[in-house]
């Protein structure tokens, strides 16, 4: 913990830490913007699969690392060790996705071998629909990525496992909340292709809203926990 000035309450880290991820997710909405438009000059040349991949994992990273940031500017106060949050997050944010587009990739394969039609990894990448729901999707990337941020926390946060589950909690509810909300608004087009539509960029900060409220629950109990042993 930092001790040149005092924390905030809990009511301040859990409010700065829904801004804080209300943040990150208006950040990637713009990472993921460039991302398809470099995908889709990628796709007019030669191994257009292994260049789309290579600019989504990279962007992703980007995206999870000026993410972490944000969370980083939170979490200073109360771990000396924060600093390494950016760097398990733009590590496991594209492993999550790496892993997530792989088993989606397996899935639309089956699907469209049996249509007799081809694959577009592209359209994988912009949510393609498979057999599989989304909400798995959502629950391995919020593992992924709560598991990598638990190995910051764990031995300066006691029960920081806790952290693992919440994080894919939290993720699961925030893509479900995202995706109705995009339906109910009839915003369910190439959100990525929208970014300067006001109101996908509003669903998006929606959607990391939702993810900062229920996991900075958790987060905020953690922390407290460890204060109280600190005293």
């Amino acid at each position: 913990m930092n001790h040149t000035s005092p924390p905030p309450s809990n009511w301040e880290l859990w409010q700065q830490w829904v801004v804080a991820c209300g943040t990150a997710r208006v950040i990637g909405v713009f990472i993921d913007w460039i991302t398809l438009l470099l995908s889709f000059i990628a796709i007019k040349g030669a191994n257009a699969d292994h260049i789309v991949f290579f600019f989504v994992l990279l962007f992703n990273a980007i995206s999870a690392a000026l993410g972490g940031i944000a969370q980083w500017f939170v979490l200073r106060w109360w771990i000396n060790s924060a600093k390494y949050w950016v760097l398990a997050s733009s590590l496991a944010s594209p492993l999550g996705v790496t892993v997530n587009n792989t088993i989606k990739w397996l899935d639309i394969a089956t699907v469209k071998q049996d249509q007799g039609n081809s694959i577009d990894f592209l359209k994988i990448f912009i949510g393609s629909p498979g057999r599989i729901s989304p909400v798995i999707f959502d629950t391995f990337y919020g593992a992924i990525l709560g598991f990598a941020q638990w190995l910051i926390l764990k031995g300066k946060v006691p029960q920081a496992g806790w952290w693992v589950l919440a994080s894919s909690f939290a993720t699961l509810i925030s893509g479900v909340v995202v995706r109705v909300t995009r339906q109910t608004l009839g915003r369910m087009g190439w959100y990525f292709g929208d970014t300067y539509d006001p109101l996908n960029i509003a669903i998006a900060a929606f959607g990391g809203v939702v993810y900062g409220a229920i996991a900075g629950i958790v987060l905020v109990r953690l922390l407290q926990k460890s204060r109280e042993l600190n005293q």
